[in-house]
């Protein structure tokens, strides 16, 4: 492979590795290495920030590139919650509305999205809404794990859920306004 080929798909590689990241939680998470599973949630959300930030800084943002980081996110939070449920079942147990709501919202919103595309393939879109939303999740979850505290839980869950919301509402706006969607878009406000 040559140092071109490498730079230009080089935030993919980094959007990859969220999802070997995400896989190695799981893992580490069901063999109940807590420390483990910390590192490569850290690794996740670092590898999160820094796909998007690689391919502007050297000018390779493209929809392949905006799919792949958008499929490494869906990874990543599937993993979590597997993961969640390794470590903490209570966690989802004592808060199985929060996690029955957000996989409604996600259900509906790809339904209306699908019905509207007529495919399964989505337009991959990576919104201020969702980026933001996976900071709460990201921040949350490593300061769940290491401190144990559990007193900002619930205001954590109904941030989480009110964001989540907010960006599922938006993608599917963005996908009724436009015949096709730019895979650029950041916020509905920029229809």
């Amino acid at each position: 492979m040559n140092g071109e080929n490498f730079k230009n798909n080089l935030a993919n590689y980094i959007s990859f590795s969220r999802i070997i990241f995400s896989l190695l939680m799981i893992l580490f998470s069901f063999l109940n290495f807590r420390i483990f599973f910390i590192v490569f949630l850290v690794f996740s959300a670092v590898s999160d920030k820094l796909d998007g930030v690689i391919a502007r800084k050297l000018k390779t943002e493209s929809e392949k590139g905006a799919g792949y980081d958008a499929f490494s996110d869906q990874i990543f939070l599937i993993s979590l919650i597997v993961s969640i449920w390794f470590l903490k079942k209570e966690l989802i147990m004592d808060n199985i509305w929060f996690f029955v709501y957000l996989c409604s919202i996600y259900a509906i919103s790809q339904t209306i999205i699908f019905f509207k595309v007529k495919k399964l393939k989505k337009i991959p879109m990576s919104l201020y809404s969702s980026k933001i939303n996976l900071f709460f999740i990201y921040a949350g979850s490593i300061f769940l794990f290491l401190s144990e505290q559990y007193f900002l839980l619930g205001p954590g869950l109904v941030i989480v859920a009110f964001i989540s919301t907010i960006s599922r509402i938006e993608e599917v706006v963005i996908h009724l306004y436009y015949k096709k969607v730019p895979y650029k878009i950041k916020s509905i406000f920029e229809l």
